[in-house]
């Protein structure tokens, strides 16, 4: 199997730091969370399938910028817990949907009691991620009294902790992993029984690299039975679960360059948030 070296690129470094599988420096952060290692394997099948020397290099991004570094050619890829969408399946080439998720409500414990449903935010101020599923579920069912912008999910629900907002609506994957095993456990819940959108993850190219993407499909539905169930159960996503057998590849016939322009470059950008468990730091 080809070596599949992996490149780490975050916004506020003034220099790349490299990893590898195996080891990294004791003084830097590591990349970790279940679409960083997915990403990783399905390379890692690519490379052995057709003989290439893929690197994939992770670039740290403001995702309100995700589409614009994918039209430019910055980024190869948004693969980042993206929510399928109509308008950005007009815009973008995107992947079979590979993870479920829901957009959830979260508040503080001591404001359980206080915000059960969305009728009773109605006083609230809520928070989301600017450009995301989230900022769009606010708008259209018209969530709360007032809206406060956020970089990034994270980023929501330290506006959450620092009193700043009310509720926080981010994704259900993200939710249940910070308020039940991350930094907000025994602080923060979910709403119970609220929940404002059923989605799909996707993963994102330029809206004219279908041969990319057919790829990228190609190798997702070959290991969804090993590497994906693999990395489904070390993130306890198994009720997430969106291949399946049946699972077919859209873009199957593409004939662009897309692809082979990777091979031939040797690298593959993928754009990327911090938000466990889909990607973060250790």
């Amino acid at each position: 199997m080809k070596k599949l070296a992996v490149k780490v690129t975050g916004i506020a470094l003034a220099a790349l730091s490299v990893f590898s599988f195996a080891s990294c420096k004791k003084d830097d952060a590591k990349l970790i969370g279940f679409d960083i290692e997915l990403a990783e394997k399905t390379v890692a099948y690519l490379n052995e399938t057709y003989d290439a020397d893929i690197e994939v290099e992770f670039v740290e991004i403001d995702w309100s910028t995700k589409e614009a570094k994918l039209a430019d050619g910055t980024l190869d890829l948004v693969w980042n817990g993206m929510t399928i969408t109509e308008d950005r399946a007009a815009e973008m080439c995107i992947s079979v949907p590979y993870l479920y998720n829901k957009q959830v409500a979260v508040v503080m414990n001591a404001d359980a009691a206080t915000y059960t449903t969305k009728e009773s935010m109605a006083d609230a101020i809520v928070t989301a991620e600017t450009g995301s599923a989230g900022e769009s579920v606010i708008d259209k069912l018209d969530v709360g009294k007032e809206y406060v912008v956020a970089p990034s999910q994270l980023d929501a629900l330290m506006k959450l902790d620092k009193g700043e907002a009310d509720v926080a609506v981010i994704d259900s994957v993200m939710a249940g992993y910070y308020t039940s095993t991350g930094d907000y456990a025994g602080k923060m819940q979910i709403v119970e029984g609220l929940v404002f959108a059923e989605e799909s993850y996707g993963i994102a190219a330029k809206k004219s690299n279908e041969a990319l993407m057919s790829k990228i499909n190609e190798a997702l539905i070959a290991i969804r039975t090993t590497g994906y169930a693999e990395v489904v159960t070390k993130y306890n996503l198994t009720s997430s679960v969106a291949l399946s057998a049946n699972t077919v590849n859209p873009y199957a016939n593409a004939t662009d360059t897309s692809w082979a322009d990777v091979v031939a470059s040797g690298k593959l950008v993928i754009g990327y948030t911090i938000f466990a468990p889909i990607a973060y730091e250790e």
